[in-house]
């Protein structure tokens, strides 16, 4: 009997690393339905930890010192710090699902292309248990238990070889996941350990040479295809592959289900979210969809070009892992064929490291002379959108194709699109807005001039605005006012003190909440919080008066609770010291002292979790001090960042991580070191950025193309939820 097995015999206090994951999550559910003690973590709040935590499992930044086993993703690695210090047993997602099925009747699907629409279609024409890769609409989540259990067998990891199910269906079988599988012998022979281990039906697709191979000869095997298949009946998703899925669904099904039974559950197949999933639809229509295999993208193209008959089809991809595109870049290109325009982003690296072949200009290269004037890359999926809109005509169809973190360009559609965006905030154009702003901090002048400057664009974005300079903690709001923006710097701005008040006067307000707000502002807390996340920080201590810093020069000194590098200093020789020391000392009774990180200086502005260009600051002093900020002329930004897209795309994941980590909302800018051998480290978190004419988010945003009035009107439209503290009697 193995670890899992083992640890499956009894209720056990679980704890699952990577939980977001749509198949952690599923896991998560089923495992907590089965009687065991469930939390998790994961570096990014989403969709999926909400349902969970309305399941009653425990979402949580740590491991409790409890638990008796650790379930991990395959995007959790060894050197995880969580995984590296576990005295428990620690376990891979794909070897814990198959044992837990072991007690029901199990449906697994199997495939390369089609696990998610199969597994969705079967679920919902016998009405059992699910534990399935994607998000059907109207399911309660993404998993559910019952005595039958349709699941993906997964053979991105060679998992699929762990199932025993009473009935194996396979899709088709086609090479892909380089990463985990040496050639394509390897990654058939997960497939045939599959096949041997099902107990009663193997269902395959004749039209699929490799399954129907490995099938045919089998005596428990049953083909199904279009040729043999009665399905005049109208299938509610579109496309052949489609139908080439229900038909696997109706093989499977009729084993329980009648034919007039399951082709009324065919006629009302509810959709999965990214598969051909129609985002706007009004003068041009957006389909996203989660392809990123070339067979995938062929098969939705033909889809789009068939059904909704564009007058131009248009697409932004992005590339899904390094491996996969260096082995299949050749194949990209004639996938695209129907295109009118195809832009790329930066490869979704997946926790890979880029590998020489496998980048997106790797990619562009395999492009023919003819797509010379078709063909165009995009550095960042934050700056992605406003570049496509302008080349948006009536009748155009644009399909948004990839597996990475491109579905964040459906959030920028809705925000930029009027139709959408108003069914998706509650704060809307022409109500009134309140601006704080002034304030008693030492940023008091820096907060005048953000205020001001926010107050004139969100009037010009068409808000009825009242500016109130905060002069004590006692301030009022008059009446009538419906959202609140926070232009205060410094202590009470962003301090939690101000967001305290209006939780008390129960207004809705931009940015972080009370504790976040109190967390980022403490420098020395930030750097606790982002050290245990496992996000990179200068080496630092805290000193008190008539204490002595224990590390080498150069040092940077700084109180840890001002804003706008008040107070701060970088100490290059020991006779600086005392002087900087005092300096910081008069804002705060202790002073952070951290390793001066020789390099470059980046900031990445984040709205609505939507990571916005690079910006380098150059300063003719070496660092970024008040006067580099406000005053000098001489500063210069470079935006966006001259850097290689694999170190882009990992200082916005980085400040994504950071942002969730301190448990911020709405937006905020994170500020980075970078060594001259590329190594990041994370400063801080601002939570309430200037916006002044020397700010860095409005430049950023102008950068990817939204001008302040839209910038101050989409911050306003980031209030989606309530305070985070219940309010005050």
């Amino acid at each position: 009997m193995n670890v899992v097995e083992k640890k499956l015999l009894k209720s056990c206090r679980i704890h699952m690393l990577g939980i977001g994951g749509i198949g952690m999550a599923g896991l998560a559910f089923l495992l907590k339905e089965r009687g065991h003690c469930v939390s998790g973590s994961d570096a990014q709040e989403n969709r999926q930890t909400k349902w969970l935590r309305e399941k009653g499992v425990s979402i949580q930044t740590d491991v409790p010192a409890n638990v008796e086993w650790i379930v991990r993703s395959r995007a959790v690695p060894d050197s995880h710090p969580d995984v590296a210090r576990a005295s428990v047993p620690v376990s891979w997602r794909g070897d814990v699902l198959p044992v837990l099925l072991r007690d029901r009747f199990t449906i697994a699907v199997s495939g390369t292309h089609g696990k998610t629409t199969t597994s969705s279609m079967i679920a919902q024409i016998l009405d059992c248990g699910y534990c399935i890769g994607g998000e059907t609409v109207g399911f309660d989540g993404v998993a559910r238990d019952g005595d039958i259990m349709v699941v993906e067998a997964d053979e991105s990891d060679g998992t699929v070889a762990n199932y025993h199910p009473d009935i194996a269906v396979i899709t088709n079988i086609e090479y892909d996941h380089m990463e985990h599988h040496k050639n394509a012998e390897a990654f058939e022979g997960c497939f045939k350990t599959f096949i041997s281990n099902t107990k009663q039906t193997i269902i395959y697709c004749e039209e699929d040479p490799a399954a129907t191979r490995l099938c045919k000869d089998n005596p428990k095997a049953v083909p199904y295809g279009l040729q043999r298949a009665n399905l005049d009946v109208p299938i509610s998703l579109p496309g052949r592959h489609n139908r080439l899925n229900a038909c696997a669904a109706v093989e499977v099904s009729k084993h329980w289900k009648s034919d007039s039974e399951i082709f009324q559950a065919l006629e009302n197949l509810r959709p999965i979210n990214r598969r051909f999933q129609t985002l706007f639809d009004n003068e041009f229509t957006v389909i996203s969809d989660y392809a990123h295999h070339p067979t995938e993208i062929k098969a939705l193209i033909e889809t789009a070009l068939e059904t909704l008959a564009p007058k131009r089809l248009l697409g932004i991809f992005q590339p899904h892992r390094y491996t996969r595109t260096l082995a299949l870049g050749p194949d990209f290109p004639s996938a695209f064929q129907g295109l009118e325009k195809l832009w790329l982003l930066p490869v979704y690296a997946a926790s890979e490291k880029p590998i020489d072949g496998g980048t997106t200009q790797d990619l562009q290269a395999h492009f023919s002379k003819d797509w010379k004037n078709k063909l165009h890359t995009l550095q960042t999926v934050g700056t992605a959108w406003q570049p496509i809109r302008d080349e948006l005509r009536a009748g155009d169809v644009l399909l948004i194709i990839g597996a990475g973190d491109i579905d964040q360009l459906g959030e920028q559609i809705n925000q930029q699109n009027p139709e959408k965006a108003e069914r998706r905030t509650p704060i809307k154009k022409h109500h009134h807005i309140a601006v704080l702003k002034g304030g008693f901090s030492e940023e008091r002048e820096v907060s005048l001039n953000s205020g001001t400057a926010v107050a004139a664009g969100l009037r010009e974005a068409g808000y009825i605005v009242t500016e109130i300079d905060v002069s004590a903690p006692d301030f009022t709001i008059p009446d009538g006012i419906d959202a609140v923006f926070i232009a205060l710097h410094g202590t009470y701005g962003e301090d939690g003190g101000v967001q305290a008040r209006l939780e008390e006067l129960n207004l809705p307000y931009v940015g972080a909440g009370v504790e976040a707000s109190q967390t980022a502002f403490d420098k020395c807390l930030t750097q606790t919080v982002l050290q245990n996340a496992g996000i990179p920080v200068p080496e630092s201590e805290t000193i008190h008066r008539g204490e002595k810093h224990k590390q080498s020069l150069p040092l940077v000194v700084k109180p840890p609770k001002q804003g706008s590098s008040v107070g701060c200093h970088i100490i290059f020789h020991e006779s600086d010291w005392a002087k900087a020391f005092e300096d910081a000392l008069q804002y705060d009774s202790k002073i952070l002292v951290q390793k001066f990180i020789p390099g470059r200086e980046f900031t990445v502005g984040i709205i609505d979790r939507i990571t916005l260009p690079v910006v380098e600051i150059v300063t003719a002093e070496g660092w970024y001090d008040y006067t580099a900020k406000y005053e000098a002329d001489t500063t210069r930004y470079i935006i966006p960042a001259e850097l290689p897209e694999e170190k882009v795309a990992e200082m916005h994941a980085m400040a994504l991580k950071t942002f969730d980590a301190l448990d911020c909302r709405g937006f905020g800018r994170v500020d980075f070191r970078m060594t001259p051998t590329g190594e990041l480290f994370v400063l801080e978190l601002n939570t309430i950025p200037g916006f002044t004419a020397h700010s860095l988010l409005p430049k950023a945003a102008a950068a990817a193309g939204i001008d302040f009035p839209s910038l101050c009107a989409r911050i306003i439209q980031t209030i989606k939820r309530p305070p985070t503290h219940p309010i005050s009697d």
